[in-house]
């Protein structure tokens, strides 16, 4: 499967969130909701995007939880 560049980017910036300490709740756990702050800002998508762009996160979010990523 051949990913666009907007899903490389998610898949980047999500990775590079994930690496940050403060984006983690004190059992460990991914705080989703700062990644996803750190996500936005970092790759900031026009607000004709922003529909994509979130399916795009939930979905890299969702291959995370499940083990099967990043």
């Amino acid at each position: 499967m051949k990913l666009s560049a907007q899903e490389l980017a998610v898949i980047k910036s999500v990775t590079k969130a994930l690496g940050s300490l403060e984006n983690y709740n004190a059992d460990g756990s991914v705080n989703w909701d700062f990644v996803d702050a750190d996500v936005y800002m970092d790759i900031g998508p026009a607000d004709a995007d922003v529909d994509a762009h979130y399916e795009m996160f939930n979905r890299f979010a969702s291959a995370v939880e499940a083990g099967i990523a990043a």
